[in-house]
């Protein structure tokens, strides 16, 4: 039933996304085609500030629960298992004139949803690139906790190709998204230092940059990683739902926010700040009635559509 956080999903059985649907068309967050409306700003700002209150599994909430996993693959089936040429994940105005190119590994292919109504709503081509367990940081000898298997190997010479495959797109706009909690040298087990991660993703960034005046490069914020596969907890605390929380940041798997943000700030990239989408002092994992993540560190399809009015309000500025 577990679906990781390296790439490798599955798909629980159960109701039909119909049934979901018309669970978020009676909670007043759907539009005609059953799919999420973007929400506006001050309606995203109230629902997770009123976040904490919800104790109950709703019928909505438990449509989601017991259906098909909200991965983006239900939606977008491109993307599973990862999209390593410019033409394998091409979405928005697949003819647009501007490129938006996505960047990373699953944390970054998590945001298509999002993306994918930005784009089209412009007039943009968007343009995925992720692997699993590739993080787009240049750090080396890592691992993911939750597994004993390590990285792949063949990861640096994957975002080596994917880079120069940026250049020569030559993007309005390049998007970084990477997994960064619950990352361990795979040596030690130590968790990497803010100057070893900031290293990392200012080559990244940096490579990026190089040759390309013209493209804009921001890093979307990391999620704050759950202690627990969000709906497989919220499935065994139906009635205690806030038991499924963690604190905003999580101390027990802290990410590599502030590394982010320096790295961003350091290079002239733009930091797109995203918590408080989804957290207060603490991370709830309902939202309105949307589960917010997929697992522990994925933001679910659903809320992810459901946030790209947000998200493109962010965006904006770097697609003038």
């Amino acid at each position: 039933m577990r679906s990781r956080t390296r790439g490798r999903f599955v798909r629980r059985a159960g109701v039909s996304a119909v049934v979901a649907a018309s669970c978020l068309l009676a909670a007043g967050l759907a539009g005609a085609n059953g799919r999420p409306r973007p929400g506006t700003a001050a309606q995203v700002a109230h629902l997770v500030a009123v976040s904490h209150e919800i104790t109950q599994v709703s019928p909505s909430v438990a449509a989601q629960l017991s259906g098909p996993s909200d991965v983006p693959q239900r939606y977008y089936p491109a993307v599973a298992n990862g999209c390593s040429t410019v033409t394998r994940c091409v979405f928005g105005d697949v003819r647009g004139k501007r490129t938006i190119v996505v960047f990373g590994d699953s944390h970054a292919m998590m945001w298509v949803p999002a993306l994918d109504p930005i784009a089209r709503r412009a007039g943009d081509r968007l343009v995925v690139l992720w692997a699993p367990a590739c993080p787009a940081s240049m750090v080396t000898g890592y691992a993911y906790v939750e597994e004993v298997v390590t990285t792949n190997a063949e990861c640096a010479s994957w975002k080596a190709t994917q880079i120069h495959s940026i250049h020569a797109l030559r993007p309005t706009l390049v998007l970084i998204g990477e997994r960064t909690g619950a990352i361990v040298h795979a040596a030690t087990h130590a968790r990497f230092t803010t100057a070893q991660w900031e290293a990392g993703l200012k080559a990244t960034v940096t490579q990026l940059k190089a040759g390309l005046p013209m493209t804009k490069v921001a890093v979307l914020e990391d999620l704050v990683f759950f202690d627990a596969d969000v709906p497989v907890c919220l499935s065994a605390y139906p009635s205690a739902v806030q038991k499924c929380s963690v604190p905003n940041p999580n101390p027990k798997y802290p990410g590599q926010q502030a590394a982010e943000s320096e790295v961003a700030r350091a290079t002239g990239a733009t930091f797109v700040r995203t918590r408080q989408w989804f957290c207060t002092t603490h991370c709830s994992p309902i939202v309105g009635s949307i589960v917010t993540y997929y697992n522990e560190g994925h933001v679910s399809a659903t809320y992810a559509e459901f946030l790209s009015g947000v998200l493109g309000t962010a965006l904006a500025p770097l697609l003038h």
